[in-house]
């Protein structure tokens, strides 16, 4: 999709624009703090290392798959996605 009328310059000019990228960089900084601490966690809370690893890989793939299956899912629409998944 191509949108014209509206420059890369022009965005950076707006308040929306950067109101959007901090809300982003600190939703990004949140959720990475999370990850990070998330096995030393577990390792405390008495799971075991291999255990508290493969919860925080486990998140990760999760996160790649809602990731590939949404570009499908915008050119598809709603019932297209949802075919695709049964």
């Amino acid at each position: 999709m191509v949108i014209t009328g509206f420059s890369l310059k022009d965005a950076f000019a707006t308040r929306q624009f950067w109101l959007i990228f901090v809300m982003f960089m600190f939703f990004s900084m949140s959720a990475n703090t999370i990850m990070v601490h998330l096995v030393p966690h577990l390792i405390d809370l008495g799971i075991s290392a291999t255990i508290a690893a493969t919860v925080l890989v486990g998140l990760n793939v999760a996160g790649v798959l809602v990731e590939l299956e949404s570009e499908p899912g915008d050119k598809l629409g709603t019932k297209g996605s949802l075919r695709l998944r049964t």
